[in-house]
């Protein structure tokens, strides 16, 4: 109850200043009010370090893989059964999830965080096609609700539609996928809102990989005053899906549509009622000061019929944080911004487990009952000089973090787990000139094993609930770069943008899955280093053709690493490709229908600690068409996609170091996926 109150508490300053008297009569437009704050153009210009805002496409198909698909450093794993599986690697970090979440890697939705105090995400909640932005971060933040050592990806809803509109979308694709979605915005007298409704369902291509959801987000922000705004945000879930599971190498060769007979023996399923309330406040003193702050909360209902058990989860998840600004201008070209905040997450419920019954529903035998409850907290600084084309940032964080068990079986193994850190972060940018820029960054990070990691390993499960011998591991990385665009009057290219990324990383106690029975545990490897190169380009022509590109190269191994067996020094760290290459090359001729070709290439992926077992790399097509038509106030968009033009065989994710050779989840084979869009402007 203390942490719930203190984390309410955060909101009062907030409402303090919302009823205090403007003290001047100076008027602010307000963009957005984001939990982690206004990212303009001039900072994305000046950032010194890598962060980028990519557009989702609204012609395509709006999925999580076409949004992420050509942005280099982001690794995309699609286990099968549906986006809510997919895993996400960012440099190396997230590799380690053998379970359908992600780790290592702060999810955002509109700024308020997806990811729960313990460092896990699950894709519950996000439906890529409610979303028009995603801001990235490649790097530990300071300011995102405990940071996150891989960085962070935030989805942005619709916001700056010109006026009032309506729109419905019906998706439809093989393997029985079916979407039906429905969307408006409209202006208010000093504000906007958003609402979007979408229904889908997909039979699955694998066998037992099933999956339905229903999904809602609404946004609204609305300025008060001439120095004050406010936002409001409802975003809610309703979802079953099935887990078909890794299969064997000789499982995979004979049929790769057949489940994981033990998945399917047990039906293996997750079903999820999950609503997020997100309040944001922003106040203007004057010209200098503003104070911006946030609260959210999140109700959470969870069934899971997971190894051999059928588990209740009900959870609450609640966080603020407060946020005081203050910039000084000293000149046309020389000004300091400084940010002093501190945030808090909180989540807390009962867990229990029962057997399960011969339907595969929930038991008589109770197996296990609990509470669990993570909290993170932390108070950060941050500090940005601007001269003339140079900026200089320095930033600091203190984070708590807390595990805490209360064991309501004998015997009682309650625990608790309590880690800090400190992450400091410092940078620099030169401006080359307008559009191109150059950056250093330095950042210390710090990622906590998530709750369902402690679990004690065969050696302790008796004497303790949580593993003591798991610690946070910390990373230090360095990156360099160069980033920019020019703009051409000549015959045939109108504008060409490149973004280029070097960086070298070192973790101390990077944390490494391993499996016994089918389940899942975790140990601390001594030490790693990762290096690589992030590159990106596009070209615009004035014949209506377009080009993209995408290159990451990296190299990730063990420096020190001995599991008390074998030692796998100098080896390749598992789950995370040396190579990834996107190509897209495009027609956009607003007069004729579109086309896109994408290319995209993948080398092997080592799967256990020895590097004695990989998924091969492949090569993959991909084909789509756009029709656009508009009459009026109506427009009407038509799109068809053909995905693994070629029917190549590939495998799209793998269990890190799984047990009896259930490595690979199979990617899809050749599908289609076709949908009408129909837009009225009012």
């Amino acid at each position: 109850m203390i942490k719930i109150l203190y984390a309410l508490l955060l909101l009062i300053p907030s409402f303090v200043y919302a009823v205090s008297t403007p003290g001047d009569s100076i008027k602010y437009v307000f963009d957005e009010v984001s939990v982690i704050g206004k990212t303009t153009k001039a900072d994305l210009k000046n950032a010194t370090s890598s962060i980028e805002k990519v557009e989702i496409d609204e012609n395509k198909s709006k999925s999580l893989a076409n949004a992420v698909k050509n942005i280099p450093g982001i690794f995309l794993q699609q286990r099968s059964g549906g986006e809510t599986l997919s895993k996400i690697t960012m440099r190396g970090f997230g590799a380690r999830s053998n379970d359908p979440q992600i780790t290592g890697i702060k999810i955002l939705i509109d700024g308020f965080p997806e990811t729960e105090p313990d460092g896990r995400t699950s894709l519950d909640l996000l439906d890529v096609s409610a979303f028009t932005q995603i801001e990235i971060g490649k790097t530990n933040s300071f300011n995102l609700f405990s940071g996150a050592s891989g960085g962070y990806l935030n989805f942005i809803s619709e916001r700056n539609f010109p006026g009032s509109f309506s729109e419905n979308r019906f998706t439809f694709g093989s393997f029985g996928f079916q979407k039906f979605q429905t969307e408006a915005g409209g202006k208010l007298k000093n504000g906007s809102l958003f609402v979007n409704v979408s229904n889908t369902k997909f039979q699955g291509w694998r066998q037992h990989s099933a999956s339905y959801s229903t999904n809602f987000n609404f946004y609204m922000k609305n300025q008060f005053d001439d120095l004050s705004s406010f936002n409001f945000s409802v975003i809610g879930v309703s979802s079953v899906y099935k887990i078909a599971g890794p299969l064997t190498a000789l499982q995979l060769a004979s049929d790769e549509a057949q489940a994981n007979q033990t998945f399917l023996k047990r039906d293996e399923r997750r079903s999820n009622k999950i609503l997020r309330i997100g309040l944001a406040y922003q106040k203007y003193f004057n010209d200098e000061q503003s104070l911006s702050s946030s609260f959210y909360l999140s109700p959470k209902i969870l069934m899971r019929s997971q190894k051999n058990s059928y588990r209740d989860f009900n959870r609450i998840h609640l966080g603020g944080k407060v946020q005081y600004n203050f910039v000084r201008k000293f000149s046309a070209e020389t000004r300091n911004k400084f940010s002093l905040g501190i945030d808090n997450q909180y989540q807390a419920g009962p867990t229990v487990f029962y057997s399960l019954s011969n339907s595969n529903e929930r038991g008589t035998t109770l197996k296990q009952n609990k509470n669990e409850g993570g909290l993170n907290y932390g108070i950060y600084a941050h500090d940005e000089f601007s001269f003339n084309k140079i900026t200089f940032d320095f930033s600091l964080r203190y984070s708590q973090a807390k595990y805490l068990l209360d064991d309501f079986i004998t015997p009682a193994l309650s625990d608790k787990m309590t880690f800090t850190a400190l992450t400091p972060g410092f940078g620099f940018s030169y401006a080359l000139d307008e559009n191109n820029y150059f950056m250093a960054h330095y950042a210390k990070g710090v990622e906590n094993p998530a709750f369902n990691e402690v679990d004690p390993p065969a050696e302790l499960d008796t004497i303790r609930g949580l593993n003591p011998l798991l610690k946070p591991s910390t990373s230090h990385t360095i990156e360099t770069g160069i980033k920019g665009n020019f703009a051409f009057d000549i015959d045939f290219i109108n504008s060409f943008s490149y973004n280029i990324i070097g960086y070298t990383l070192w973790t101390y106690g990077e944390l490494i899955p391993y499996q016994i029975s089918g389940a899942n545990y975790y140990v601390s490897a001594g030490k790693t280093k990762r290096y690589g190169l992030e590159a990106s380009v596009s070209l615009t022509t004035q014949n209506y053709f377009t080009f993209s590109s995408s290159l990451t190269i990296a190299k990730n191994s063990f420096v020190e690493f001995n599991d008390g067996i074998s030692s796998f020094s100098r080896n390749q760290i598992p789950g995370v490709p040396a190579r990834q290459i996107s190509v897209n090359l495009g027609y956009q001729n607003l007069q004729f229908p579109s086309i896109n070709v994408q290319y995209t290439n993948l080398s092997k992926i080592y799967i256990d600690n020895a590097n004695s077992v990989a998924a091969g790399s492949y090569d993959k097509f991909d084909l789509q068409l756009i029709y656009r038509m508009i009459v009026r106030s109506v427009s009407l968009n038509c799109f068809i996609e053909l995905e693994n033009v070629f029917d190549k065989k590939y495998v799209s994710s793998i269990a890190v170091n799984g047990a009896n050779g259930e490595y690979y989840d199979p990617g899809l084979p050749r599908n289609f996926t076709a949908g009408v869009t129909l837009n009225y402007q009012f």
